[in-house]
């Protein structure tokens, strides 16, 4: 890994903690609010696993980045950055979007509407899918091909069950609503 990688990694680690700190900071503000007008907590164990691997599979190319001998050039860098940088800003504008419906447990909300402005608009999941780019930039720039070819699969997999999971449990929680009207 050469000093170029080493600072761009080093950066994203700076930004990621700054971002995470203000991540829990509003998900505690976020929880207070959503508990006092009922929020049902979703549990979801496919949901927890995908952050956790959101977590891991960066750590694991960073590693595999550190003892592989290839060098990344400045074009497959920029493709990184760019990769970190889009899934980042499209993060926050998910974030930006849910205001104070967003958490870091999926919550439903009896008789809230549908988020359908922001990146809502265009895409279901997009603090997901954001995520998953901002992954992928980080295997990308750390040069880590193994970890890509092995567990971005696995991270796509837990990413498509979570959503389809997280569905089928809002509409499970939606049919006594229905039924009452």
């Amino acid at each position: 890994m050469n000093t170029i990688q080493i600072t761009i990694l080093g950066l994203f680690l700076v930004g990621f903690l700054i971002f995470e700190i203000a991540e829990l900071r509003r998900h505690r503000m976020n929880t207070l609010y959503l508990d006092s007008i009922g929020g049902d907590v979703v549990l979801c164990q496919d949901f927890r696993s995908m952050y956790r691997m959101f977590y891991i599979v960066p750590l694991i190319g960073v590693v595999e980045g550190c003892i592989n001998p290839f060098q990344n050039n400045r074009l497959i860098l920029a493709i990184g950055v760019l990769c970190v940088t889009s899934g980042f800003f499209l993060r926050v504008s998910a974030f930006s979007a849910l205001g104070e419906y967003w958490s870091r447990s999926l919550r439903f909300v009896r008789g809230a509407s549908t988020v359908r402005h922001g990146p809502y608009r265009f895409l279901g999941h997009p603090e997901y899918l954001g995520r998953m780019i901002e992954v992928l930039g980080i295997l990308i720039v750390a040069y880590a091909p193994l970890t890509m070819l092995i567990l971005t699969p696995t991270l796509i997999f837990r990413y498509l069950r979570t959503i389809v999971v997280e569905q089928s449990q809002i509409d499970a929680l939606s049919e006594p609503a229905r039924g009452q009207s």
